[in-house]
Order: structure tokens, then C-alpha cells, then sequence
């Protein structure tokens, strides 16, 4: 091709910077309230709302009414799924947990405060992220500090959107 060395080398632009193709990752400490959360992707579409511009998101959850169990959050393009992870180290029963001293130490390590490995991490890839409004629309999402007093008893009382599938292990949105 004539025009291969048009762009001198070391100036290429990346196919990154090209398409605007970003990623970032949200971490919280705090549940996610199973309705607000429902809403929010319910609502959201890929080209206005929460979904503009992902891609592609996973990661862990914690979500209020189901305190115990972590959650696989896989998102591509409209599809999401909510999947149990399995229980937080926090809830686990100390019989499950590794014999091996150093892995134990490894999982308090990353224990805070009451409710010990819970907290949210999910990244974000996709292209033109608004990483301010995303961040913003999941932390409207989060319990309030109202809420967050009132404790994991009154946390599983709350109207849970998610429903059971085919197996009792698997949870969808709706």
C-alpha cells in the first residue's frame, strides 16, 4: 500500500484512542438495593441511560436482600446475567474455609469493617464511557445511609425483583 508509512512510527494513533474505547472499574463498600438496581437496568438501553456506551461489564456484586452471596454480574451489549458466586468469606461457614494459614490471612486481609469481603467490583469497558454518570447511577442504586443502619435483617425483607431459574443456583434479571 503506498500510503503505509504515511504516519511516521511511534505516532500511530491506538485503536483505543481511535474508537474511544475506555474501562473503569467501580468499587463500593456498601449493598446495592435489589429494586434500584432492577430499575436502573430495567430503564437502561445501549444507546441512552445506564447502558450507553458499555460494552461489556463483570464483576462481583452485593446486593442488600441477598447479603450472604456474592454475585457474578457478566454484561455484553443487552444481555445480563446475575449468577450466585457462592457465599462471601464473611458468611461462609469456617469449615469451607482454606486450611492453608497464608490463604486465610489472605482473605481477612481484604476484610472491612462489620460486613468483612462485601463490597461491589465491577469494570466497565466500552466506548465513550461516561464514567462520572455511570459511578453516579449505580451509587444511586447503593442503600442509603438510612438503609445501611437498619442491618442484613432488615435488608431480606426488602421486594427482591430477582427471580430463581430453572436451577435454584442461577438468579436472572428479569
Amino acid at each position: 500500500m503506498p500510503d503505509w508509512l504515511a504516519e511516521p512510527r511511534g505516532e500511530e494513533q491506538t485503536e483505543t484512542e481511535e474508537y474511544g474505547i475506555s474501562s473503569f472499574v467501580y468499587r463500593r463498600a456498601r449493598p446495592l438495593h435489589p429494586e434500584r438496581l432492577n430499575d436502573l437496568i430495567i430503564k437502561g438501553d445501549l444507546e441512552e441511560g445506564f447502558f450507553a456506551g458499555i460494552l461489556r461489564s463483570k464483576g462481583l456484586m452485593w446486593l442488600a436482600s441477598r447479603h450472604d452471596y456474592a454475585f457474578d454480574w457478566s454484561q455484553a451489549g443487552c444481555s445480563i446475567r446475575l449468577n450466585p458466586a457462592g457465599y462471601w468469606w464473611a458468611a461462609a461457614p469456617e469449615e469451607e474455609w482454606p486450611e492453608d494459614d497464608d490463604q486465610i490471612a489472605e482473605i481477612r486481609a481484604n476484610f472491612v469493617g462489620e460486613y468483612g469481603d462485601r463490597h461491589q467490583e465491577l469494570v466497565f469497558i466500552g466506548q465513550n464511557l461516561d464514567q462520572h454518570l455511570i459511578e453516579s447511577m449505580l451509587d444511586d442504586c447503593l442503600l442509603t445511609d438510612e438503609e445501611f443502619d437498619q442491618g442484613p435483617t432488615a435488608w431480606e425483607k426488602y421486594e427482591d425483583p430477582l427471580r430463581p431459574l430453572e436451577s435454584e443456583n442461577e438468579t436472572s434479571m428479569p
